[in-house]
């Protein structure tokens, strides 16, 4: 089941002049019928609700309305970067679709270094910064698996909108001059036209990834990594296999959390952060105590992540970290009256920038639930787009340990080898009690989200504050075993006395607006997004 293409044209053009009235605001849109929309872009939040208002389903929608932020922010997200996706299906089953880039084949733990000296600059711009992009893998098998609608009504339009032409954002604008494209010159609000986009989407379209993976896009990428010296090659763009993963399972408070697993570090941690706090009596804790065990369990849950974490395809990772009998045991390490002594293990997260990344959450009145998350790593990845293509390139080869000789704990687990995929600090993660979903979220904060991201949930789902009320809550974030707490927030000088009386330093942090949380666990469907 599809919509008539001829349809298409007058659709747009009504949805286009509604966003350019828009204040950027209408991220969350709201179905009567009892679907629901949360994106960063207005334009693909409404997009995305249309297609459920014409018989869509939510994996058509946020397929559909992550391509249409690849179009209204090409520097967050696109053809040429990663994507993971969580899909809850009408069946109850749950699949994570990992599209992470990977590492192409000549790549090696030694690529950056240069006479003897690590030149990491070349990891985080240029063409030695790309890795193998399987946005569209993910996106393609996701649809394959739960789309409704034929793939080429959902990535049509999306063609039809780039030839078009979008309101040029402030965002966008702000940052166009970092890599050459047609938004260069442009002022917020001028319309923002990109052909040779729309000739790689239609052509996507109608023949699938492979007018992607192969052909003439892969010659392409290969001639322009010839010219500046970059190694991602046809041969791995034909190679590249999306994964379809079980997600990881943890429970808190009576709900069984699944999310994307690794190598999305934001989504583990979360909910190792979620499961320590599980052994605590939320209904009695006072004052500052829900703050103070929040921060110990962060602290705890992103210790060892510099040491264990990678590639589990590649890499041995521990399976303890959500097992219930291990979180307990490392939960009786907190005091609930006074801090840990700072180890000497961790990493300091004070300093992480932050994802360059585009989030989608969509419902629908048939239980199809999608979290999906994109991004080209860092604000227009590594600054090239392939010619005639209108595809700008990530620059994700940047988030693995470039430095094999300093390595936190000299672990390898997320150094460079062929084929890998590099962590992805990106938070995704549902939530169902009784079979049924009652919680979507992603962030798009670091770890920093991460932890937020749980606390968030913590006030909602354990101690049954609204979605709004829990959203706009007081919230903390420990950097690392060394540094103060961060205070986010206005904080009355009685809760920061009692932090202060359970050993904690604290200073104060600004917010980092990162969430967009879903839920239904006071029975109406509620949207939180900042």
């Amino acid at each position: 089941m599809g919509l008539c293409r001829g349809c298409w044209s007058g659709l747009l053009a009504v949805l286009l002049s509604w966003a350019c009235a828009q204040a950027w605001a209408d991220n969350a849109v709201k179905l009567p019928q009892g679907g629901a929309v949360i994106s960063d872009q207005p334009l693909a939040s409404r997009m995305a609700a249309e297609v459920l208002h014409r018989g869509g389903n939510a994996v058509d929608a946020a397929v559909q309305a992550s391509l249409v932020q690849a179009v209204l922010a090409p520097h967050k997200s696109g053809l040429g970067g990663g994507a993971l996706g969580l899909v809850r299906l009408s069946s109850g089953q749950v699949l994570v679709f990992d599209g992470r880039e990977t590492a192409p084949a000549l790549a090696g733990p030694a690529m950056y270094f240069r006479g003897g000296q690590l030149q990491a600059a070349l990891s985080e711009r240029g063409a030695l910064s790309v890795a193998t992009p399987g946005f569209l893998a993910a996106l393609y098998e996701m649809h394959k698996r739960g789309g409704r609608w034929r793939w080429v009504d959902v990535v049509k339009p999306v063609a039809d909108l780039a030839r078009q032409g979008v309101s040029l954002s402030p965002g966008l604008a702000a940052v166009a001059h970092q890599a050459p494209g047609p938004w260069q010159g442009l002022e917020p609000g001028a319309v923002l036209v990109q052909t040779e986009l729309a000739d790689t989407l239609l052509s996507i379209a109608e023949k699938g990834p492979g007018a992607f993976y192969r052909g003439d896009f892969a010659k392409a990428l290969e001639h322009l990594m010839l010219e500046q010296e970059g190694i991602v090659s046809s041969r791995d763009l034909e190679r590249y296999k999306g994964q379809v993963r079980r997600p990881s399972e943890s429970q808190f408070q009576g709900y069984v959390l699944q999310g994307a697993g690794l190598p999305a570090t934001g989504s583990f941690r979360s909910q190792q952060i979620l499961a320590l706090l599980d052994a605590f009596p939320w209904a009695k804790l006072q004052a500052a105590e829900p703050w103070h065990l929040a921060a110990e369990a962060s602290r705890l849950a992103l210790n060892d992540r510099p040491y264990w974490l990678g590639d589990s395809d590649q890499v041995k990772v521990p399976t303890g970290f959500l097992d219930p009998l291990t979180t307990r045991q490392m939960a009786s390490l907190i005091n609930r009256k006074k801090r840990l002594a700072p180890g000497d293990l961790g990493q300091d997260f004070s300093q992480e920038p932050l994802p360059a990344q585009a989030s989608t959450l969509v419902s629908d009145d048939d239980g199809n639930w999608v979290v999906l998350v994109a991004s080209l790593n860092g604000v227009f990845g590594s600054g090239l787009t392939v010619p005639g293509t209108g595809v700008v390139l990530n620059n994700a080869m940047a988030a693995f340990s470039v430095n094999p000789l300093i390595t936190p704990q000299g672990s390898q687990a997320n150094n460079i080898a062929p084929g890998k995929r590099p962590l992805w600090s990106t938070t995704l993660w549902l939530a169902s009690k009784l079979g049924k979903p009652q919680l979507a979220l992603a962030s798009q904060g670091g770890m920093r989200g991460a932890s937020e991201a749980a606390q968030v949930a913590a006030w909602h789902l354990a101690q049954g504050q609204e979605l709004a009320k829990a959203g706009a809550n007081l919230r903390v974030f420990a950097p690392s075993a060394q540094q103060p707490l961060g205070l986010i927030g206005p904080w009355p000088s009685s809760l920061q006395d009692d932090l202060a009386a359970r050993g904690q330093t604290v200073q104060p942090l600004p917010p980092r607006p990162h969430l967009r949380v879903m839920s239904r666990v006071s029975g109406d469907l509620a949207l939180w997004y900042e």
